[in-house]
């Protein structure tokens, strides 16, 4: 009952904000528009990899800043005061951060359905959602307990989502880059889930084909959500 009052009272701030909530679907959807069908020349697979970094960059990103907003407000310190566990806090905080993500994420894998050949169906939907949040929420967490002030966090944030962005191939395919660059990309979760998704929604695969980078993105999300929820100071 308390997550619920909880979300319900995060979800009516933000919705409140109607020009903000549309300027940011606008943004969004005309990054996608842009690299998707005017410049990339594969809009199968940039529109499962932007769906993937969507949701990649509200559990891990957005999650921080949230966390380290309530800790600047004093939220945290009132929160801290009630019933509300610290497993509690996390998970509601990281349920909400990733509601918005999500609903436009599915309005852009929408618009691949009737606009490119794109396979999506609810099993391999929520198969990827489900393991690019709980790959990202550990670092989310870390990042928020690591860095004090929000100011912090969102500088550390912007060189990781420029990363996520460079390094990562959400807007490009691994065919013909160098090796080293290669094995750059392949030191950031974000690269081997949006390998996933294309094997899932774009090349039609089974889960058999995704079975060992799923079991080693599993293992990484459990290993850092361990160390980042011991290391949150609540």
């Amino acid at each position: 009952m308390k997550n619920f009052e909880m979300m319900r009272a995060y979800m009516l701030n933000k919705f409140r904000s109607r020009f903000e909530l549309l300027w940011t679907i606008t943004i969004v959807l005309g990054v996608f528009l842009v690299f998707g069908f005017l410049i990339g020349d594969e809009s199968e697979a940039i529109t499962a990899s932007y769906f993937v970094f969507l949701i990649a960059y509200a559990s891990s990103i957005v999650f921080a800043l949230s966390i380290s907003e309530d800790k600047e407000t004093g939220t945290l310190r009132m929160i801290k005061t009630t019933k509300l566990s610290k497993k509690e806090y996390l998970f509601s905080k990281f349920i909400m951060t990733n509601l918005a993500a999500f609903l436009i994420g599915m309005i852009i894998m929408s618009f691949g359905m009737f606009y490119t050949e794109i396979y999506i169906s609810v099993p391999s939907v929520m198969f990827v959602v489900f393991l690019t949040a709980f790959s990202h929420a550990g670092p989310g967490i870390i990042i928020a307990s690591v860095a004090r002030k929000k100011e912090h966090v969102r500088y550390l944030t912007s060189l990781i989502m420029i990363g996520m962005l460079l390094v990562s191939p959400v807007f490009y395919a691994t065919d013909n880059i160098p090796e080293t660059f290669k094995l750059l990309q392949n030191m950031i979760p974000l690269t081997h889930i949006i390998e996933v998704a294309r094997l899932l929604m774009v090349d039609n695969q089974n889960f058999s084909k995704v079975m060992p980078s799923s079991i080693v993105l599993t293992v990484f999300g459990l290993v850092t959500l361990v160390y980042g929820y011991e290391r949150f100071d609540f």
